[in-house]
């Protein structure tokens, strides 16, 4: 192999590719090697393209590696210094350096202590009875939200209808950018979308919406004029912009299948519309999927039983059999523990899901079975099953303008995300005069605008720190339960309605606050000396601190627990355990520093002739083997970070921080503890390094001044190091020195310093590679001239040679 260190001069691929671009016969007059001579003649083009390639890759490399810095960074942020990281990780949390662990004889009583003090206290404390367990005071609704009897409903359906006009039957939209800016034009179904010109009619609809838009280009709908296509409607803009425009969505887009149009860079073309659809002809061939309590099902509705579905009548049969078939009908276990059928008065067994039909609606309603107290069944009242319309294969089956007439994710439940004035029809919600929906919650008066969903009234109410409740809606039972977040007596509840909203009754029913069940305390016996003697006392909570112990409850005592024989707690030291948290810190802290220090005193790799290797041109990979291409790059690679002064700095910092002066702890610095950093003569990157046995004797003695070197105050040790890593790669590696540096490999967007260099760099190399063309194409031209002159000249001797 015999590769020039240098920038290759001979043709690259780019070249090659350029001049395979275009077919050229050259030489046949004059012999001469054209194709060498142009690379020749542009070669100092190519050669400026090569480096702008070259240096561009040595960005690529150096941004992958200051990122490598980056993601280590963020994976020992998010376990030694997050609060959301595992207190057994977390070196900001008090638990980190906990030693002092108590264990109960019973598992009906866990404690903790941070302290020795506390862990002391608590061997001294024996509980002889648990009476019971702290109570939230919580109300239970029993009013369904959805109704009396949930169900699931189409809208109305037909058996034949014109698309256009099914589409704006209620409302349709269509959505689409220019040059990166959005818009949305909506339609109402007063359009008049009848006769022959349908689509003229709907364009000129779609122009008028255009001119409220304030669109900065000229853009209109018109009909296209093509043979071919003469009904399809076309989109244009005179936008200025190379960049194209799309259709993002909307319903009138779903209904004529447009699916994201990228089009020319200026205009775009609708498939043609369909103006007469029927209820058989679009359903046939396509399916649905339906859920009833979490088990999924397709119903397809096949192209050879068109005619058992291409009426609403018979579409409802269809789907009851293909519901049969899927979830079968009613089954109970009588008082004998013997499975038996439900039937109807007539004997007939009933579905699990039924299908009726009224007034060109579709209704979908679940059946559960109950038994009384004499073991005789019914149909259950209070219905648990949930059953949801969850998609279609085909855009034109569910949705706004869907043969179906109904919304994808549809339940027999309210759907969370609907606003409260959607759902005041379907539920009977009532607004007060001012069109808003009220009502009082532990004396705080909520209101809410008709357009808050369902799921945000929800979280509003529970974010309240005054009314301090949790509100929750069950899908299963469609009803509303409310807990007070304080737990024992002191807890509340109380539902008033507010002016003449029915928000309150309808969700909890008239005498809501009947219905509430008080919290209680708990109450337990407790010794505090060792057992001599006993005092009952009660708590709000089942968590709670006795003499700087926290003791948590989880059941009541039987009659095996008495003073005799009472529960207690015994000590333990996990010494080691701190020592092995601490000595994993440090070794993650370490390999992060050795990364850094590697990549900037790693000097740059040279050949015997003491040229340094940098990339490869596309020219010099084609000469060798992938394996010397492989060592080649891995020896480019070495050295791109070379004395970088972002990653020196920040070696600087980090061992400033992890060597600091700490004054609020007894211990002052890490070396009190053991922790030093390595000699220099060994290691120039502050390597960190532990005497065990010191560390040890640190954790065992005083592990509380332990625990305040590194976090007490902004002098704790890890303190300072959290904002060394707060600077450089942010919160969760998406701000900071090292992000702006050279961005996230976890993110799609780059707006980095080393990105944007990169960016630029395919600016000037596409102005290049366009130079190098019209070079090429200039000298080709010269060639071809001489070879017709040659090819005129040789015609002309012949003419002599003949007429001798």
């Amino acid at each position: 192999m015999n590769v020039n260190n240098s920038t290759n001069k001979s043709s690259s691929t780019t070249t090659a590719g350029m001049m395979n671009s275009q077919t050229r016969v050259s030489g046949l007059m004059s012999g001469i090697d054209t194709e060498s001579i142009v690379v020749a003649m542009t070669s100092g083009t190519q050669s400026k393209i090569d480096k702008q390639v070259q240096s561009k890759q040595t960005y690529a490399w150096r941004q992958g590696a200051v990122r490598t810095v980056v993601d280590s960074m963020v994976e020992f942020q998010d376990k030694y210094l997050s609060y959301s990281s595992s207190s057994k990780t977390n070196i900001l949390s008090s638990a980190f350096f906990n030693v002092n662990s108590v264990a109960s004889s019973s598992s009906l009583v866990n404690v903790t202590a941070q302290s020795t003090s506390a862990k002391n206290a608590a061997t001294n404390i024996k509980i002889s009875n648990i009476a019971q367990l702290a109570t939230a005071t919580r109300l239970n609704s029993n009013v369904t939200v959805s109704g009396a009897t949930p169900a699931l409903s189409t809208g109305v359906i037909k058996t034949e209808w014109d698309q256009e006009s099914n589409i704006l039957e209620d409302g349709a939209d269509l959505s689409f950018e220019i040059n990166g800016e959005s818009y949305t034009i909506r339609l109402d179904e007063s359009i008049d979308m009848s006769g022959e010109k349908a689509n003229e009619k709907l364009a000129d609809a779609l122009n008028k919406q255009l001119k409220n838009l304030s669109i900065n280009h000229d853009a209109c709908f018109s009909i296209g004029d093509d043979e071919s296509n003469s009904k399809a409607i076309k989109f244009t803009a005179t936008t200025g912009y190379d960049t194209p425009i799309k259709i993002t969505g909307g319903s009138i887009a779903d209904a004529f299948g447009i699916n994201g149009n990228e089009g020319a860079s200026v205009s775009g073309e609708f498939s043609t519309i369909v103006t007469h659809k029927t209820l058989g002809e679009t359903l046939s061939g396509s399916s649905i999927t339906v859920s009833l309590n979490s088990v999924s099902k397709k119903i397809n509705f096949n192209a050879s039983e068109v005619e058992n579905f291409d009426t609403v009548e018979e579409l409802a049969d269809y789907l009851q059999n293909k519901l049969n078939d899927a979830y079968g009908t009613v089954s109970y276990i009588d008082s004998n523990g013997v499975t038996q059928d439900y039937t109807d008065g007539s004997g007939n067994p009933v579905s699990k899901v039924s299908v009726s039909l009224q007034d060109g609606k579709i209704t979908f309603k679940t059946n559960e079975v109950s038994l009384d107290s004499n073991g005789v069944a019914s149909l259950s009242a209070q219905n648990t099953s949930v059953f949801s319309i969850t998609g279609a294969d085909n855009t034109a089956v569910l949705g706004e303008s869907g043969a179906l007439k109904i919304e994808s994710g549809t339940a027999n439940r309210v759907n969370v995300n609907d606003t409260l004035d959607q759902l005041a029809s379907k539920i009977g919600l009532t607004a007060d005069s001012d069109g808003k929906y009220k009502m009082s919650i532990n004396g705080v008066n909520f209101e809410f605008d008709g357009s808050k969903s369902f799921a945000s009234m929800i979280d509003e109410i529970n974010t309240n720190k005054d009314a301090n409740v949790t509100l929750s809606y069950s899908s299963t039972s469609d009803t509303f339960s409310i807990i007070s977040k304080d737990t024992g007596a002191q807890g509340k509840i109380n539902i008033q309605g507010v002016g003449s909203s029915n928000l309150a009754t309808r969700f909890f029913g008239e005498n809501a606050n009947d219905l509430v069940v008080r919290g209680q305390d708990a109450q337990l016996t407790v010794s505090f000396d060792n057992g001599a003697t006993y005092q009952t006392i009660t708590r709000s909570s089942n968590s709670f601190d006795l003499n700087g112990a926290n003791f948590e409850i989880k059941g009541k005592t039987d009659s095996s627990v008495t003073q005799d024989n009472p529960i207690s707690f015994t000590s333990n030291s996990n010494t080691q355990d701190l020592v092995d948290r601490i000595k994993e810190f440090i070794n993650d802290y370490n390999l992060i520093a050795e990364n850094i220090n590697k990549l900037t005193t790693q000097t740059k790799a040279k050949d015997d002739s003491g040229n340094t290797y940098k990339p490869l041109t596309d020219a010099q990979r084609k000469e060798m083997t992938s394996d010397e291409i492989k060592d080649w790059e891995a020896k480019a690679k070495q050295g791109v970070l070379y004395g970088n002064t972002t990653l020196t700095t920040l070696n600087t910092k980090l061992r400033q921080a992890m060597s600091s002066l700490n004054e609020n702890s007894d211990l002052k610095m890490l070396a009190s503890i053991g922790i030093t950093t390595e000699g220099y003569g060994k290691s120039a990157y502050g390597k960190l390094v532990i005497d065990e046995d010191k560390l040890y004797e640190a954790c065992s003695n005083n592990p509380d001044e332990v625990g305040k070197l590194f976090n007490d105050g902004e002098q704790g040790v890890a303190i300072k190091l959290k904002g060394v890593f707060s600077d450089y790669v942010g919160n969760y590696g998406s701000s900071g020195i090292l992000y702006d540096l050279a961005g996230s490999s976890k993110s799609s967007v780059d707006n980095s310093n080393y990105g944007t260099t990169m960016n630029n760099i395919d600016s000037v190399i596409k102005k290049l590679k366009s130079q190098l063309q019209s070079q090429q194409e200039h000298y080709y031209s010269k060639f071809s001239s001489l070879e017709v002159a040659l090819s005129k000249l040789e015609s002309q001797a012949s003419i002599f040679t003949q007429a001798q």
